[in-house]
């Protein structure tokens, strides 16, 4: 659908009807109260003048409403929505004109709502009758669904949310709470005045990033969240615990929410919405917002918290005066595989490979799978630990879909954690990698990492020795990849100790720590090796999800350097100790960074 031109006129009648009316107002006292004649508000609630700037400044003065209260965004809601009811084929009639079902939305809104109640109500009855057929499922009744309530609750709202905007800035303001270091004064603020440890769970692979002990109290958060996330988490927290009337009190006489679980829910995401406002305060996070034009990467580096929370906050910056732009709808392009390699987005994907492929369910509504990066709703009933049927698994040949997000829109995002090989006798000894495997103490402790791992779509790994048996320590089933992943050639010095090759010949060795072009070994240059890691790692962000990467040190500092930017000459002074995991997450051109942690508490020698 074409966007309305930005400079459409306001016709605004049945929302000027229903001000008068709640305010018990004929057409002679508004006009009054305006200062315009009785004949024009008779024309503007006839539709037959626009509302002019100085007049909706009037009416926001005199009816308490800003300019949002007549924002088209609703009426383009109502209006799909009316779309959406008249073209369900048990409609038995022709589907009206565009322009006609626009018309009515605009025109007779609580009439278009009227009707648009009567097929959610006719949907449910359908359902209802449906899942009288499937055992064991009790159908007397068919509540409405707890999620559509609390979108309902939250458009109503137009995600505006003033006291828990406010409450969440006077929190920060005591907390003294600054960009990207909020972890630390949460966490003091729940032990101090709740007696409250925040516990990091056990490694596992278990997909909730937060898990929370109501017996005990105690709070579990995912070892692989980022620090943003774990604040996130964190003042989601606090404002459940210091704010709950105040979440309640919203929640609570909602007309929207007619259960109690969609109360909780609401109640959730006001928390959520309060978390969001405590890390990115309105004032603060908007200026920013208009000097870097809205780019959510810089954003996310400017507040220390993920891509996904920067664009929950600019749903929710909704305070006056501070309205992010109107966001756009995101598109999606599907295909049968067959037809993957028309498309640029499948670039850097191997349609072929069973583990480039999601698995996808019939629907979020019964999926039971709880791992999907992309369910809207939550599994039907608790996943049970059983095989998956076959239509849940992942699909690679046949039918099967390609996305593809429109640049205007939400942009891939790839996640790419890269794990150093474990110690081996070359590591320990300072000798350029032979070939040799690893030793018993770096199995042992590959071993012991490998419940520490996220779960990833893909895995690579280089193709030396060390590497492969690092991988499958780890319980990683990738076999090798191409040589754009293998570490640095260094042509004759192979197996040898750096300082036996310093000492017989000084100067080809500072020529090579100095210079990235030189190879005086004969083997591969610093720059070269930056060259095709760089272009291993942008084919990376063109796909969506997580890759596991298996590599040998200089393959991650050739990372480090092509995603900072860095010059060649600072190859060299990037450690990389043994079984560490560097993270790397965005696109290609823009990529954030989180530099090693370890994946086992013993520490080794750097490599």
């Amino acid at each position: 659908m074409a966007r309305r031109a930005a400079g459409r006129k306001v016709y605004a009648h049945a929302r000027l009807r229903r001000l008068r009316r709640e305010h018990g107002m004929n057409q002679v006292d508004k006009a009054r109260a305006l200062g315009i004649s009785t004949s024009y508000a008779n024309q503007i609630e006839q539709s037959q003048r626009p509302l002019t700037a100085p007049v909706l400044l009037r009416i926001a003065e005199v009816f308490g409403v800003d300019a949002e209260f007549f924002s088209e965004a609703a009426e383009d809601r109502l209006g799909a929505e009316l779309r959406a009811a008249l073209a369900d084929e048990a409609c038995g009639v022709p589907m009206p004109a565009f322009e006609d079902i626009t018309e009515a939305a605009r025109d007779h809104p609580e009439v278009a709502r009227a009707l648009v109640a009567l097929h959610h109500r006719y949907r449910d009855a359908a359902e209802q009758a449906a899942a009288l057929a499937a055992p064991g499922i009790d159908a007397r009744r068919a509540p409405a669904e707890p999620h559509d309530e609390v979108r309902d609750f939250f458009y109503a709202h137009h995600n505006r949310f003033g006291p828990v905007d406010d409450a969440a800035e006077h929190t920060a303001g005591a907390l003294g709470l600054r960009p990207g270091r909020a972890v630390d004064p949460l966490t003091a603020r729940l032990a101090e005045r709740h007696q409250i440890t925040v516990v990091q769970a056990a490694a596992g692979h278990s997909p909730d990033a937060r898990r929370f002990d109501p017996t005990t109290g105690v709070p579990f958060l995912s070892r692989w969240l980022s620090d943003g996330q774990r604040a996130f988490q964190l003042a989601n927290r606090l404002a459940l615990l210091e704010h709950g009337s105040l979440l309640d009190g919203l929640a609570g006489g909602a007309p929207e929410l007619t259960s109690p679980e969609s109360t909780a829910l609401a109640r959730s995401g006001l928390a959520n919405h309060f978390a969001g406002a405590l890390l990115m305060p309105c004032s603060a996070f908007h200026g920013v917002a208009e000097e870097v034009r809205y780019d959510i990467e810089l954003l996310s580096a400017r507040f220390g918290v993920g891509f996904e929370t920067v664009c929950h906050r600019l749903s929710t910056l909704q305070r006056t005066g501070h309205h992010s732009p109107r966001a756009e709808f995101a598109v999606a392009l599907g295909c049968e595989l067959r037809h993957a390699h028309r498309l640029v987005y499948a670039e850097g994907v191997a349609p072929d490979d069973p583990r480039a492929a999601t698995p996808i369910g019939l629907g979020c509504r019964i999926c039971e799978r709880r791992d999907c990066p992309q369910r809207a709703r939550p599994p039907a009933r608790p996943a049970r630990h059983r095989p998956r049927p076959a239509h849940l698994r992942a699909v690679s040949r046949g039918r099967t879909q390609c996305h593809a997000r429109s640049r205007r829109s939400h942009r891939v995002t790839s996640r790419i954690t890269l794990i150093s090989p474990a110690i081996g006798p070359s590591l320990r000894q300072g000798r350029f990698d032979d070939g040799g495997p690893l030793d018993a103490v770096g199995a042992a402790q590959a071993r012991a990492a490998a419940g520490a791992l996220p779960a990833a779509g893909r895995v690579c790994v280089s193709p030396s020795v060390r590497c492969r048996e690092t991988a499958a320590a780890l319980g990683l089933d990738g076999g090798p990849s191409g040589p754009e992943l293998a570490g640095l050639d260094v042509g004759r010095w192979s197996g040898r100790t750096l300082d036996d090759v310093a000492a017989a010949e000084p100067e080809a060795v500072a020529r090579w720590l100095t210079d990235p072009g030189a190879a005086p070994h004969g083997g591969e240059s610093v720059r070269d090796l930056c060259g095709r890691v760089a272009r291993w790692l942008d084919a990376c962000g063109r796909a969506d999800g997580r890759t596991l990467a298996v590599v040998e040190p200089e393959v991650v500092r050739a990372v480090v350097v092509h995603v900072l930017g860095a010059p060649e000459e600072a190859f060299w002074r990037i450690d990389v100790p043994p079984l560490t995991a560097t993270e790397v997450s965005g696109r290609s051109g823009r990529w954030n960074l989180r530099l090693g942690r370890a994946l086992v508490a013993d520490a080794e020698p750097d490599s």
